[in-house]
């Protein structure tokens, strides 16, 4: 879809509030527009009772969820409906759907603790980067989907949008990325 053009945040701290709490933002309510009249919603946070974790792509022709949680990847057309599998293997799927089911463990203890083995998805898609990445160290060309990942204008882009997000919530209005661009 391409760099998001115009983006509005609103949420806060909302439901882990007091001593025993941090101030972090635990509710974020996303809106990103883009050319073409184009749009893409997101909700983040720890303050939902119904945990979800996926991400829904709405098309003119059909529409596809890819499912962190219960994982795979359906596809919906009018005269389609398949499945797919998220990661390299079923194990690796079923790997990352246990995780949910049955982790009481925050993701950001889980896996920035270096005494606990990543796991088997996440070891997959580490596996898949670095190869990628020896490979353009040793001269290879990056692939056409990926050069924006490799040449800096993915990651200026990211943070653009995260710095008018940010902006957008702290003065409750919708924002222009290029107003953040320098």
């Amino acid at each position: 879809m391409g760099p998001a053009e115009r983006v509005t945040m609103s949420g806060g701290n909302v439901a882990h509030q007091g001593p025993a709490f941090g101030d972090e933002d635990d509710l974020l309510l996303i809106t990103l527009e883009f050319a073409n009249k184009r749009f893409a919603t997101l909700q983040y946070g720890s303050a939902f009772r119904w945990p979800e974790h996926y991400v829904l792509i709405e098309g003119s022709e059909g529409a596809i969820r890819v499912d962190m949680q219960e994982t795979g990847v359906e596809l919906r057309a009018p005269s389609r409906h398949e499945t797919f599998l998220l990661h390299r293997s079923a194990e690796e799927d079923a790997d990352r759907t246990a995780i949910y089911r049955n982790s009481t463990m925050d993701g950001a203890i889980m896996y920035g603790n270096p005494s606990i083995e990543p796991p088997l998805w996440l070891r997959g898609i580490v596996e898949h980067e670095l190869t990628y990445f020896h490979g353009l160290m040793m001269g290879g060309t990056p692939l056409p989907e990926f050069a924006s990942l490799t040449d800096g204008s993915a990651a200026m882009a990211a943070i653009a949008t995260a710095d008018a997000l940010s902006l957008s919530l702290a003065e409750d209005r919708k924002v222009s990325v290029s107003e953040v661009m320098g």
